[in-house]
């Protein structure tokens, strides 16, 4: 999900728990090590129109970049419990990429995506915590 919050496809980051609750602002995105098992994600993006090719993109990581890596930043913004009906509405399951059923019941907006010029690679931590990431790789957008 990392490569989908960096390329734009995915706006809202969802848990069910809250997580990022009073973490607002820029924020590094890291890949985790351990491989999504369930595919939903797959058929939302294939339902959206996009082609094999363009889903094949959004799910990878560009060379240079690997699981366990600091792959870019993120602004997030504030961290709200959605109701049953907002979680299911069109516009949030599309910035999920998941249907109601199958996101988390906390919503976060997540936007202005930037990927760093290479991966930093970093150990992995439950929840959100603070990493030394080097000044000359923070190119961020205007």
């Amino acid at each position: 999900f990392a490569s989908l919050l960096l390329y734009g496809q995915k706006t809202i980051e969802t848990r069910n728990n809250e997580m990022f609750n009073g973490v607002e602002g820029r924020v590094a995105v890291h890949v985790g090590r351990r491989p999504w098992k369930d595919t939903a994600y797959l058929d939302r993006l294939n339902e959206a129109g996009l082609s094999a090719e363009r889903v094949k993109h959004l799910c990878s990581l560009p060379q240079g970049f690997a699981a366990g890596d600091i792959i870019g930043t993120v602004v997030v913004g504030p961290t709200h419990l959605g109701s049953h009906e907002e979680r299911g509405s069109a516009a949030v399951e599309a910035g999920v990429v998941a249907r109601r059923d199958d996101m988390g019941k906390y919503l976060t907006p997540v936007s202005d995506p930037a990927w760093l010029p290479r991966g930093v690679t970093v150990p992995g931590r439950p929840g959100v915590w603070e990493v030394d990431v080097p000044t000359y790789l923070l190119a961020l957008p205007e």
